[in-house]
């Protein structure tokens, strides 16, 4: 026999491990939620901005940017991080990436430097899929 034992460290949903670095996009409403973990280690906080760049030469490369730049995208707190909202982001992402639902994606440690700005790799080659749930309808019973 071979079992295996789950805990609080290992039965926690992904994303959900206080040290891992992870970004969330949810293709139905545009929400991007990036995790605690992930904010305190790229020190962002309410009100500070992101920027998101994509490699021309290979598409399925996505990065996450802090940034001064006053067209950068507002982050608002939340419980589990901060989060943005972008439809357009969104689905540029998942597209590229061939995923067709909410997806999670783990982000590299180590910052890539692109005209004064510091860029983190999202690593999309292994998304964590999330099938979004069905609320269920508040019909009355006959």
């Amino acid at each position: 026999m071979k079992l295996v034992v789950y805990n609080k460290m290992n039965a926690l949903p992904f994303g959900q491990k206080s040290k891992e670095r992870t970004i969330r996009f949810n293709q139905s409403n545009g929400v991007i939620y990036i995790s605690r973990f992930l904010a305190k280690e790229m020190e962002l906080k309410d009100g500070d901005k992101i920027i998101f760049a994509n490699d021309e030469e290979s598409k399925k490369d996505w990065f996450i940017g802090k940034t001064n730049d006053e067209y950068g995208f507002v982050l608002h707190s939340s419980k589990a991080g901060v989060r943005v909202q972008s439809k357009f982001i969104c689905n540029s992402v998942l597209n590229a990436t061939k995923t067709n639902c909410n997806a999670t994606f783990l982000v590299a440690k180590e910052a890539t430097e692109y005209n004064g700005n510091n860029f983190f790799k999202i690593i999309t080659s292994s998304p964590f899929i999330t099938i979004p749930r069905k609320h269920p309808t508040n019909k009355k019973l006959k």
